[in-house]
Formats: C-alpha cells, sequence, structure tokens
C-alpha cells in the first residue's frame, strides 16, 4: 500500500509539473478553483478540469469554510487552452499572474490589467491570436497600455504586444524592447520606425536593431514564401520567425554567428534550412514544432545541440552532427517520429538520456558514424539502440576559377571539407585575392564541387611626366585604365617637338597600362630676319637663328 501511494505522488506531480505548474489540490468555490492557503488567508485562481468558457469574473475575495481568503494571484496555466474564454474580470486584488496563464486562450479578445498587479510572465498571452489589446488601470504603478500595447509605466519599454492587433506597427523613438516583446504579433504585417529613431531601424517592414547587426522580428502576417536575411546580420534574437507558418523557405547569410533560441519555433511551412558554418551558437527550441521539416545539418563552429532544438519536427527525416559537436542535452529530437538516418561525425559518442529521442523509434534509424568509432557507439548509452553503420564517403572535386581540377578529396558523411586557398595570377589590370568558395562550402551529403571565386582588386601603375630638364609635371600611382590628360608647355624660345615615345601630340592623352615615363622634348625657336636697304647696290641680308 506504501507503494503505490509513493508511485502516485510521483506520477501527480510529474502531471503537474508537465502542465506549466498546476496545483493539483484545487477547491471549487462558484465557477472557479483555487489553491486556499489558511497560513496567509490567501487564494490562487488555478484550472478548471473541464475548462473555463465564456465570460469570467474572478472576485477579491472568497469564503470557504467561514474563512475569507483573498484572491492575490492567477496560477501559472489557469485558463490555459480555455478556447471557449472570451473575457476576464481581474480585481484588484490580483498582485501577481503567472506564466502561461492565459495559454491558447484563442477566443480572448481584450483583457484589463488591475491597478494592483505588479508581476505578470512574459508567456502571459501565448498563442492569444485574437487578443487585440492589453489593457491596463490608469493607476497601475508598474505598467501602462499605449495603443492596446502593453509598456512599463514609463513608457519607456515594450513589455507585450498583443497577438491580435493588426496591421503595420510604429515603434515610438526611445523605447527599448523586452525580449520577445513581439513574439504574438500574428496580425502585424509590419514595421516601422522613424528614420530618427536611435535604437531601431526596418527593412521590407522587418524589425532590427539600429545598425542592423541583429534581425529582431519578423512580422508573422506579412505576406510571401520566402525571406534572405540581409547581408551584415549577425545575430537573430529569440522569436525572430516564430509562428511565421507561410515562410516554406529562409535563407541565411554568411555574417551570422548567433541564432538565439526560439527563432524558426512553430514555423510549419518551413522545409529546409542551411545553417552558415560561421554559426558558433544555436540557442534552445529553435526548430521545435517546424512540422514541414525534412532535414538538417548542424555546422562544425557549433559545440552543443540544445533542449528542443529540433523537438516536434514530425517529419524529420535526416540529422546531419558534425564532429566538434560534444554534447547533446535535454529533449533535442524529441517526437522526430519519422527520423530514419542519423549522421554522427563526432568520434567519441556524446553522453546523452533517453529524453534526447524520446519517441524516436531507434530500431529502424540508421546511425551512421566513424569506422572507428563503431564499437564505441555499440557500447553506448542510448547510441546503441539505433542500427549502427560506418558513415559513407564521397568525393570532393576543388575547382579554379577558369575551370582547371586543383585538387580531388575523399570525405565521411556529415564532415565539413577543407582545402587550402587557391590563387589566381595577377595580369596587367588585376591581382587577384581568393574570395570563397561556390557553393558554400557545408557539411558533406554527397559527391560535390567546389570552385574557387576571387576579388579583382585594379592595380596601381606609377606614371611620370616630365620635361626635359628633368623637371616633374606628375608623378603618381594610378589604377590600370586611369585616362591622362598632360600638356607640355614650353619656355620662351622654346618649341615643343614630341614627347620621348614619339608621340607629337600636345596635349596629349595617356591611358594607363603599366608603369611610364613620358618626358617632353623641346628645340629652339627658329626665325628669319630680313634686312633691306636703300641703295640698291646693296641689296638685301636675311639672318635665320
Amino acid at each position: 500500500m506504501k507503494a503505490k501511494l509513493i508511485i502516485l505522488i510521483f506520477v501527480l506531480c510529474a502531471l503537474t509539473r508537465m502542465d506549466y505548474g498546476i496545483l493539483s489540490a484545487s477547491t471549487k468555490i462558484g465557477s472557479i478553483y483555487y489553491e486556499l492557503d489558511p497560513s496567509t488567508s490567501t487564494a490562487v485562481v488555478v484550472k478548471n478540469p473541464s475548462k473555463y468558457s465564456g465570460s469570467i469574473s474572478i472576485p477579491s475575495s472568497v469564503t470557504y469554510n467561514s474563512k475569507t481568503y483573498s484572491v492575490t494571484t492567477i496560477g501559472a496555466g489557469a485558463f490555459q487552452a480555455c478556447n471557449a474564454l472570451i473575457s476576464v474580470s481581474i480585481p484588484n486584488s490580483i498582485k501577481e499572474i503567472k506564466g502561461w496563464a492565459f495559454y491558447r486562450c484563442t477566443s480572448l479578445t481584450s483583457i484589463t490589467l488591475p491597478a494592483s498587479t505588479d508581476s505578470i510572465n512574459h508567456s502571459l498571452f501565448e498563442e492569444c491570436p485574437a487578443l487585440t489589446a492589453i489593457n491596463v488601470n490608469s493607476s497601475n504603478s508598474k505598467y501602462r497600455s499605449i495603443d492596446g500595447v502593453l509598456f512599463n509605466k514609463a513608457g519607456t519599454k515594450i513589455i507585450l504586444y498583443p497577438g491580435g492587433k493588426p496591421g503595420v506597427y510604429t515603434l515610438p523613438d526611445n523605447v527599448t524592447l523586452e525580449i520577445g516583446a513581439f513574439r504574438e504579433c500574428y496580425q502585424m504585417t509590419g514595421f516601422n520606425v522613424s528614420s530618427t529613431n536611435p535604437n531601431y531601424s526596418v527593412e521590407d517592414g522587418v524589425l532590427f536593431n539600429k545598425d542592423k547587426t541583429t534581425l529582431i522580428r519578423y512580422p508573422i502576417g506579412k505576406i510571401g514564401t520566402s525571406y534572405s536575411v540581409p547581408t551584415g546580420v549577425k545575430i537573430i534574437a529569440p522569436y525572430a520567425f516564430k509562428c511565421c507558418s507561410a515562410l516554406l523557405s529562409v535563407s541565411l547569410n554568411n555574417d551570422l554567428r548567433t541564432m538565439e533560441g526560439f527563432i524558426f519555433q512553430y514555423c510549419t511551412g518551413l522545409t529546409s534550412i542551411t545553417i552558415p558554418n560561421n554559426v558558433s551558437y544555436l540557442g534552445a527550441t529553435v526548430f521545435y514544432g517546424c512540422t514541414s521539416l525534412t532535414s538538417i545539418a548542424f555546422p562544425d563552429n557549433i559545440s552543443q545541440l540544445k533542449s528542443d532544438v529540433c523537438g516536434a519536427c514530425s517529419n524529420l527525416s535526416s540529422v546531419v552532427i558534425c564532429d566538434n559537436i560534444s554534447s547533446i542535452v535535454g529533449y533535442a529530437f524529441r517526437s522526430c517520429t519519422s527520423l530514419s538516418s542519423i549522421y554522427n561525425c563526432v568520434t567519441t559518442p556524446q553522453q546523452i538520456t533517453d529524453s534526447v529521442f524520446r519517441d524516436v523509434n531507434k530500431s529502424v534509424c540508421t546511425l551512421y558514424v566513424p569506422a572507428e568509432s563503431i564499437s564505441l557507439y555499440q557500447s553506448a548509452n542510448e547510441w546503441k539502440d539505433f542500427i549502427i553503420k560506418k558513415l559513407p564517403t564521397y568525393t570532393i572535386i576543388w575547382k579554379n576559377a577558369d575551370g582547371t581540377i586543383i585538387d580531388y578529396t575523399t570525405v565521411e558523411y556529415g564532415q565539413t571539407p577543407t582545402h587550402a586557398d587557391p590563387t589566381k595570377p595577377a595580369d596587367a589590370e588585376y591581382t587577384y585575392t581568393f574570395a570563397g568558395w561556390t557553393p558554400s562550402v557545408s557539411a558533406v551529403t554527397g559527391d560535390q564541387t567546389y570552385t574557387a571565386t576571387y576579388t579583382a582588386i585594379p592595380r596601381d601603375y606609377t606614371i611620370q611626366v616630365k620635361l626635359q630638364n628633368d623637371s616633374i609635371i606628375a608623378d603618381g600611382a594610378y589604377p590600370y585604365g586611369t585616362v591622362l590628360k598632360v600638356l607640355a608647355e614650353p619656355d620662351n624660345c622654346f618649341e615643343f617637338s614630341r614627347w620621348s615615345d614619339g608621340n607629337t601630340d600636345n596635349p596629349r592623352t595617356i591611358i594607363v597600362t603599366g608603369d611610364a615615363t613620358y618626358t617632353a622634348e623641346f628645340g629652339k625657336l627658329k626665325y628669319t630676319i630680313i634686312t633691306e636697304s636703300d641703295n640698291p647696290s646693296q641689296g638685301s641680308t636675311t639672318v635665320s637663328k
């Protein structure tokens, strides 16, 4: 009997934790359930096992067994998934509203926070797509509502944007954002900011920080099925694309370094994505609920796969884990029920628990590992339950820009191939620096050819123009192809003859094609003096100089 009681208590506690902390001991008073605390004479509104519906009015106090309790708190998940709940009247006695309190209340259209509320959780109105306004009693000392949006009292920080508020939202100048402030912008079609906003900028309706190195939020209601993250973006902030189910593809740039948590959560239309090699941090729950995603490869610079990174990706069939990923934690791939191939390039098996691949049928899923590590995986906890095979190998061809083959290499599946930077000889017009490979080098999934690309840098040449007495008219470095016009002006008693290269134009045009010196050559002026005499016998005299 004692053993059964212990098991029952354990199960109840487990269910409580999974259901966002809903308290199992509750008392129904009127139409509302409470947890009562006789020691403090306070009551917490808790979940109705049959769901709340319609319009609910929470009293400021309740009486039970002749004792009066002040209703001070709305508990975590109290109205969770009450899809028929339209409105809730909250009394001034409520000081705290805990996390997930109105989670998935899909019919809730508006709510007013009382003056007494001084603590709310950021997940308060998670997945409430009909909520058009979050109103606040004007006497509340901590919060205020501006045009239905929840701010801090000073109006300097946006706390939460209501999920059902439609249209384009213009951020006021001189405000900052709570993390995840726009996580629920279901009906928003775009952002707008003034050019003088010191903190934020907008491009094509998408919100960025001022210098556009961080992408903050892509509006859920924005029209379009594809999006390319602009060059220069290094960080994608939490919740940036959450619930953007219309997006089928998102192209990530090679400048990207950090992908925070929950970025693509519930992007149910996303079919594929390539994580750039430069990404070194990947947060938790990044791809949770991406039910159309079929494959994913995690690049070399990531060292850990966090909890729920691909949780509930029900159509995910193939995963590549590159060789620097030494840690996989939490529920990384739970409920990936279609998973059939895992390419784990790590030589030493990661230590994992049964939660990592919870609900994955390991008996029909093939785990490919380095050939020298097969025995290690066959004895490693959890990994040993998969069908284990050695990683296949593929041929990589490296070509120069002119199509000539530089090299061949053989690489195991999931490894990221590398090659020394090739060179391209300079020509008269340019020198060349290696710019990278096309396509971008990524984890190997088959035979691949990479072609070198180069940046052309115009060559500079020294041009000197001088007179025959060595005085310099012009002397400088000019890029190939520059057009110069020069004029040689003779002194008195001299005239221009030619340039040292035989050209006789003056002024002349010089097109820069290499280092060169041009010298202007001059000759003395020649003139004729004719003298005539009145005496015919003396005739005339002609003198030339």
